[in-house]
């Protein structure tokens, strides 16, 4: 079947037109498992894979949609815009060159892109790697006129095309070289063996070689994409400029220090140009950068704006788009400012964006009609100049906690209308909420079918597709509407994409934010990886093509913050990323610390503010309070939970945000509080981590364990070294000596009543229905020594634990103060620490001391727990604590 299927392919060459020439012989491929064929000029290249008997060619995933003919040959495909793609591929390479199966021979274009075949560029050493024989195979096209060449600039494929079938014959001759057998040096080398084979075939093909490389290519893809001029000549013009001494600095300073360029001051000698630019004189590269530039209609003379846009472009690569459009704006205009059609000059080469968009632009800018904007934007908000300063302190009456929900249903009328609520309302809202589900769903994956993982992440979804992710959002929206949210008040207008690639929404509350998605386009999330997996909702998601992020995997931050700034840069018409910065759930009383990731790349951000205007909080998943079933029951039985969403104008980093992405994070953050009335706090994402762990050892007041610890920093009290005397001093603890007055508690720490940081540390110990005005100090101190112990060995922390439980002097603990002790420090059970407490107490005397029970533990499981160091585990999933 193959040699049929090669015959018919050859002879469709031949119909075209393609008279093919062969000399030499193809050797087997127990000979030479990998064919390097060179010089690659187009697609009729591929004629070589059938000729060979069709073997196996390295391919771009993209040229899937040639489908069977090219899978029958069993090809390796490569995914460019996959970062891991490239090394899967020389596994697979290495793979199949030495494996003992009956693959078919390799076959690779190892420059990587069509040239004009006049030099042979660097070769890729992807089909090096496996350090085998390979057998060149070179390609010639001498014919009077080339119509088969696709290159960087020259005429499209489509032109190229039709001359090559409306040629008589078009000459074709592959040669078949002698099997190349790699030195020691050049298996252990595969760019060695690369360079060898590349001047071996150009010696035989009588061409020079080259420096060009594929990332050359790449770059000028770019250029050419964006219609930038000088495409194919971009990479000479950076190597020229650094053989010729270019500064990027004095390209840029001529930019800003030359009021406007006209064509009075526009147009320069060579000794001009050198002279402005500082270049290296009576250099061959100063000269052959200059030539470049040089148009038939000024022979001597070359255009300064043209050669400006391409350096300021070279010098903005990896950097901000912004930074790159402040720059053409002081190229464009006067000053920095540009009129209506300068304008459009200024960003035809950054956005894709029309003439006519431009104009609305201009109008909406231009508030003042002077008939010219410049770049800097003014905005209503006071920016802050430095990070979170950790001294900062708090008032009593500042003091929030935004991980504690407390939500009671002890009014009658309340109690009556949810329980008929739930009683004929609430069964109908499911039932519609599930059917609404299931046809987003359904939508979902009509719009997914057909397309690999891979696809999903590189390749922005059109056409159809589309109409199925906003039908999928379409249905999101009326599940919220049978789920109480009839109504949603909208202020503002959201920005698109080519304003502000993200979106980021504060503060979050709960899953039901996810609503903002379907009014901003719908867009992009960040979300969790296991969201993937969730029945139903997983291909909701997906189908917004999200970027995950995997808590538990250490790398994937810097994997998060990659794929954010690929889609930022990417010129595909990727939608907006919209983005939970705060990492976790609040209670909306204030905005906690935003996480950096999305404002790295330096980029505008539209800030959305949202708020719950409710009477009752009954959307707020956090760390204390009643669990998400509850808080769905309530939600789900209210007759209407209102809902805003404030789209704020677009925020515009200055210079120094863009160098520090906290910086922005945190102004960022405060803009949104400021309009929603609320404070920001430093609470954040690292808190929960800690938070996590204490319920997990099921420790008393996790959820107030960074106020804790702050108020203690700021009274002096971080190292433990109070508290610890004060066990020694009061131990053994009793009613009567626990039960402190806020005079007495500040007391005993040596610190200010009047204090702040006092009150706040005392009153997080003071239950809100105890009218007698104390706290028990054996909670504080066990929290105090517990966050003092954090990163040390369990066994200094149980040190204290046994006098903090001691029943008598000398710090004896009872039976029930030893379980009191170990409970947050191993997984023992009550009944084992009985076994304990017996086996220790060999006396029977009811009591045992420290040492006791360190001598009986020797050869028990608990004492691993206890050798463990008293921190955090590797990242877990957030739990939520149980009400009381």
């Amino acid at each position: 079947m193959k040699g049929l299927l090669s015959d018919f392919a050859v002879l469709t060459y031949t119909c075209a037109g393609l008279g093919i020439t062969i000399r030499g012989r193809q050797a087997r491929r127990a000979e030479a498992p990998v064919l390097v064929v060179s010089p690659h000029s187009s697609f009729l290249d591929a004629v070589i894979i059938y000729l060979t008997g069709l073997s196996s060619p390295l391919v771009r995933n993209a040229d899937r949609n040639l489908g069977k003919l090219i899978d029958y040959a069993q090809p390796i495909y490569v995914c460019r815009e996959d970062p891991h793609s490239r090394q899967s591929t020389i596994r697979e390479i290495i793979q199949r060159a030495n494996s003992t199966e009956d693959w078919p021979q390799i076959l690779i274009f190892p420059e990587g892109t069509c040239t004009n075949r006049t030099s042979l560029i660097q070769f890729k050493p992807g089909a090096f790697y496996p350090g085998v024989p390979i057998q060149p195979v070179l390609m010639r096209y001498p014919n009077e006129v080339d119509t088969v060449t696709w290159t960087w600039e020259g005429p499209s494929a489509i032109q190229l095309l039709w001359r090559t079938l409306t040629k008589f014959h078009t000459f074709c001759e592959i040669e078949f070289l002698p099997v190349y057998y790699p030195s020691e040096a050049e298996k252990a080398d595969p760019k060695l063996y690369a360079r060898n084979v590349r001047d071996l075939m150009a010696q035989a093909l009588n061409i020079p070689i080259s420096d060009y490389t594929f990332d050359d290519c790449k770059l000028m893809t770019y250029v050419k994409n964006i219609n930038l001029p000088y495409a194919s000549a971009i990479a000479d013009i950076e190597k020229l400029r650094r053989l010729a001494g270019s500064a990027p600095e004095i390209e840029t300073q001529v930019t800003w220090d030359t009021p406007e360029l006209t064509d009075d001051n526009r147009y320069v000698t060579l000794a001009q140009f050198t002279k402005t630019f500082c270049l290296i004189e009576n250099h061959e590269a100063t000269a052959a950068l200059f030539e470049i530039f040089v148009k038939p209609g000024r022979p001597n003379m070359i255009d300064l704006k043209e050669y400006l846009l391409m350096t300021l472009f070279l010098n903005s690569l990896n950097k901000p788009k912004l930074d790159f459009v402040t720059n053409l704006f002081n190229l464009y205009g006067k000053y920095g400012a540009v009129t209506r059609t300068k304008l459009y000059d200024a960003l035809k080469y950054v956005v894709k964006i029309s003439p006519e968009e431009v104009d609305v632009l201009f109008v909406e800018a231009d508030t003042n009609c002077n008939g010219e904007i410049g770049m800097a934007a003014s905005m209503d908000f006071q920016r802050s100049t430095q990070s979170i300063n950790p001294d900062a302190r708090i008032r009593e009456d500042e003091y929030v906690n935004p991980f504690v929900l407390k939500l009671e249903l002890d009014d009658p009328w309340t109690k009556l209308r949810t329980y008929l609520m739930t009683i004929f309302v609430l069964p109908v809202r499911a039932v519609l909420m599930c059917l609404c589900l299931v046809v987003a769903w359904l939508f979902a994956s009509i719009g997914l079918y057909g397309l690999s993982e891979k696809e999903r992440r590189s390749i922005p979804i059109s056409g159809w597709r589309r109409e199925m992710r906003e039908l999928t959002a379409l249905a999101m929206r009326l599940l919220y509407f049978f789920g109480s949210f009839h109504y949603i008040k909208v202020y503002g207008e959201c920005a698109s994409p080519r304003e502000a690639p993200f979106v980021v929404v504060g503060p979050h509350y709960s899953l039901f934010d996810s609503i903002v998605v379907a009014f901003c386009g719908p867009s992009t999330v960040v979300a969790k990886s296991k969201a993937a997996d969730l029945p139903l909702i997983g291909k909701i998601i997906d189908i917004t093509q999200p970027i995950y992020v995997c808590r538990e995997d250490p790398n994937s931050r810097h994997m998060t913050r990659h794929l954010l700034v690929e889609r930022v840069i990417s010129k595909d018409d990727w939608p907006q990323i919209l983005v939970f910065p705060e990492g976790t759930c609040s209670n909306g009383k204030a905005i906690v610390q935003f996480k950096p990731g999305a404002f790295g790349p330096g980029m505008p951000v539209q800030p959305v503010a949202i708020r719950y205007p409710n009477a009752v909080n009954t959307v707020s998943w956090t760390w204390e309070g009643p669990g998400v079933p509850i808080l769905l029951w309530r939600t789900l039985t209210t007759l209407h939970t209102r809902f805003e969403i404030h789209f704020l104008p677009v925020y515009y980093p200055n210079e120094q945000e863009r160098n520090d992405a906290k910086l922005y994070a945190l102004n960022v953050r405060n803009y949104i509080a400021s309009a929603l009335g609320i404070p920001g706090t430093e609470h954040g994402l690292n808190d929960c981590k800690l938070m996590n762990y204490m319920i997990t050892i099921g420790m008393p007041y996790f959820a107030w364990s960074h106020d804790i610890s702050k108020m203690r920093k700021w009274l002096g009290l971080a190292d433990g070294t109070v508290e610890q005397q004060l066990i020694e001093q009061y131990a053994p603890f009793t009613n009567e000596n626990s039960l402190l007055s806020l005079d007495e508690f500040a007391r005993r720490l040596g610190v200010l009543k009047e204090d702040h940081s006092t009150r706040i540390l005392f009153k997080i110990f003071h239950e809100d229905h105890d009218t007698s005005g104390l706290i028990d100090f054996r909670e504080y101190l066990l929290l105090a020594v517990f966050l003092s112990s954090l990163g040390k060995p369990k066994f200094d922390l149980l040190k204290l634990l046994f006098k903090l439980y001691s029943g008598a002097q000398g710090g004896l603990v009872s039976r029930e103060g030893l379980h009191q002790a170990l409970k947050h420090l191993s997984t023992v059970t009550p009944a084992q620490c009985d076994q304990l407490f017996v086996k220790a107490d060999s006396a029977g005397r009811g009591l045992v001391s420290f040492d006791q029970f360190e001598a009986s533990i020797k050869c028990h499981p608990v004492l691993l727990d206890l050798q463990e160091l008293n921190e955090p585990k590797p990242y877990a999933a957030p739990q939520q604590a149980q009400p009381n």
